[in-house]
C-alpha cells in the first residue's frame, strides 16, 4: 500500500471517478460526507483540507478526507456536521493505522462518528499509533 495525500484540486480525473464508483455502490458510503464533491466545496473555505489516496499496485483503493488543526494532527471535515467518517473504498481493503498514520504523515487523528464495520464497532476513533486494523 502507498498512500499520497494532496489537496483535493489536485486528484486525478481517474481518482474522483474511483472515489465516485466507490461512494455510489451502496456499499455504506452513501452520505453526502463521503462524497467528493463535499470535500471539494469544504476545500473552498477552509484552507488545510486534504485527500489522502490509498494505492495498491496504483489504483486507487481507498480515499480519506481529513482537515489539519495542526502540523500532525487532524479532525473530520465539519467536525461538528459531519456524522459519518471513515475511508471510502471497495469491500475487502484493509490497511493498519499506523500505515495510515504514517502516510498522512499524522501522529493523530481525532474522529467521533467512525463507520463501525470498518472498526469492529467502534465509532470514537482517537488514533495515535494503534496495532487496530481498518477493514472497509
Amino acid at each position: 500500500m502507498n498512500i499520497q495525500t494532496m489537496r483535493p484540486k489536485d486528484l486525478s480525473r481517474f481518482d474522483i471517478d474511483a472515489w465516485l464508483e466507490y461512494s455510489c455502490k451502496g456499499t455504506g458510503f452513501d452520505s453526502p460526507f463521503f462524497h467528493p464533491g463535499y470535500v471539494a466545496a469544504m476545500a473552498e473555505f477552509r484552507p488545510h483540507v486534504e485527500v489522502s489516496v490509498i494505492r495498491s499496485h496504483g489504483a486507487a483503493v481507498g480515499f480519506f478526507a481529513s482537515e489539519r488543526y495542526c502540523q500532525h494532527a487532524a479532525q473530520p471535515l465539519g467536525v461538528k456536521l459531519a456524522d459519518f467518517q471513515g475511508v471510502v473504498g471497495p469491500r475487502g481493503v484493509e490497511i493498519s493505522f499506523d500505515d495510515l498514520l504514517d502516510g498522512t504523515n499524522l501522529s493523530c487523528f481525532h474522529y467521533d462518528h467512525w463507520l463501525a464495520d470498518q472498526t469492529e464497532n467502534e465509532s470514537t476513533m482517537d488514533v495515535s499509533a494503534s496495532p487496530r486494523h481498518l477493514v472497509l
